[in-house]
């Protein structure tokens, strides 16, 4: 295990060797990100290009660099590359559509008459957002179904 960790490192002191002796080598800067993520090691690559950076000054190709690995590091952070936020974030907007909010306000107004002295009143608010919400709902589904086809 040891001996592995040993190689692995080895092998980033290796590469960054060869980037920073011919650091206008695209390939060899994108070699050097490629194995650092493919070991989850981009903290690594990052400590090496920001060292740099205090040492020789920023250029435009370790700017480059340096937000490339900020790039793979926040995709791979985020599990299916953001597609569960993506879903959560739907699942919401879902929740929180006007649809839904009439309807839960005619349930809890029809709730509401059961405990007051103007019964009919509520009630009947109630019902009205019960039917809007309804209504409201319908032709959601029905435009979501019809843009399907």
């Amino acid at each position: 295990m040891a001996s592995e960790e040993q190689e692995i490192q080895h092998r980033i002191e290796s590469l960054w060797a060869r980037v920073k002796l011919d650091w206008e080598n695209e390939e060899l800067h994108q070699q050097f990100i490629d194995f650092c993520s493919t070991n989850n090691l981009l903290h690594l690559a990052a400590g090496k290009y920001q060292t740099h950076k205090r040492e020789k000054g920023s250029s435009p190709l370790l700017e480059k660099y340096m937000q490339q690995i900020t790039l793979i590091a926040q995709y791979k952070v985020t599990p299916n590359g953001g597609k569960k936020e993506k879903e959560k974030a739907g699942f919401l907007s879902r929740l929180f559509s006007l649809p839904n909010i009439v309807l839960f306000s005619g349930v809890t107004l029809s709730l509401y008459s059961l405990t007051t002295s103007r019964v009919i009143i509520i009630l009947t608010v109630g019902l009205l957002f019960l039917i809007l919400g309804g209504y409201l709902t319908f032709r959601n589904v029905s435009r979501k179904l019809s843009s399907r086809e």
